[in-house]
């Protein structure tokens, strides 16, 4: 059987297109907090060991490039194998998603909140890549989440909390909502719904009261998630949204019938 090859890139946590200075940068950081002097996890050595691999192939552009040429290869490989699981588990949780809706559906009926549920309990798409991440300690994506200058890997890391449900990730996640990329903290308000932790309602609630339409839409589902569609704080925020939907559609009739009645003097 082909021996697996290790994502080296993943280890320093830079992105496949990163440059030299880069790839330096990341190993002279890790090098700092991951030495087995400073850190003292039981796989510490080997962890330390797998990033000066890491730095020895990615730093030398032949051995890079071989190294490319190989991950390559065996994602191909993957990709074909991904494709026929993605294919089944597709299947599997489509039906689920009906059960559940269907029992949604079941225990709201007669509620004025039924269409914001049914809108709000919508699954999530977790790409392969993060599901892989997922996989990986706590404490290895807090530290992506945190120092990555990479928008994507943040943004993966902070998915790959959402998908552990690691309750003692709040504190790291609770820190970047104030990252200056939006997908960034989208991703970390969604990981922060995934941990259900009742705490985090006032925060979100203050997100969704001073935020944009996308963060205010991620609070809102986060909310869901925690509370199921009960409670004040979800209420609150629900008669916020409808009430401004409201006004809106009260303003757009309003400027029609005042368009319509300016249409009408100029055409007599």
């Amino acid at each position: 059987m082909k021996k697996t090859i290790v994502d080296y890139y993943n280890i320093l946590g830079v992105s496949r297109d990163a440059s030299f200075a880069d790839i330096k940068k990341a190993y002279k950081y890790l090098v700092l907090t991951k030495h087995p002097d400073v850190n003292k996890a039981p796989n510490a050595a080997e962890e330390f060991m797998a990033i000066i691999r890491a730095y020895n192939i990615l730093r030398d552009e032949g051995k890079r490039a071989e190294y490319d040429a190989e991950l390559d290869a065996q994602r191909s490989v993957l990709d074909k194998i991904g494709f026929r699981y993605a294919c089944d588990t597709i299947a599997k949780k489509s039906s689920n998603a009906f059960k559940k809706l269907g029992r949604i559906v079941k225990n709201i009926a007669g509620s004025k909140y039924s269409a914001d549920m049914a809108e709000l309990n919508t699954e999530c798409d977790i790409p392969p890549e993060v599901m892989a991440m997922s996989r990986m300690p706590t404490a290895e994506l807090e530290m992506r989440l945190r120092v990555s200058d990479n928008v994507y890997v943040r943004s993966y890391a902070a998915f790959a909390l959402g998908v552990k449900c690691d309750k003692s990730a709040i504190v790291t996640l609770e820190k970047s909502l104030r990252d200056p990329e939006l997908a960034v903290r989208q991703k970390v308000v969604w990981a922060i719904g995934e941990l259900r932790m009742k705490k985090s309602l006032p925060m979100l609630q203050q997100i969704y009261e001073n935020s944009g339409t996308a963060m205010r839409d991620a609070a809102l589902k986060a909310v869901f998630r925690i509370t199921g569609g009960h409670g004040r704080v979800y209420r609150a925020m629900i008669n916020e949204r409808n009430g401004e939907t409201k006004s809106r559609n009260e303003k757009s009739g309003v400027y029609l019938e005042r368009l319509s009645a300016e249409n009408k003097i100029l055409n007599v």
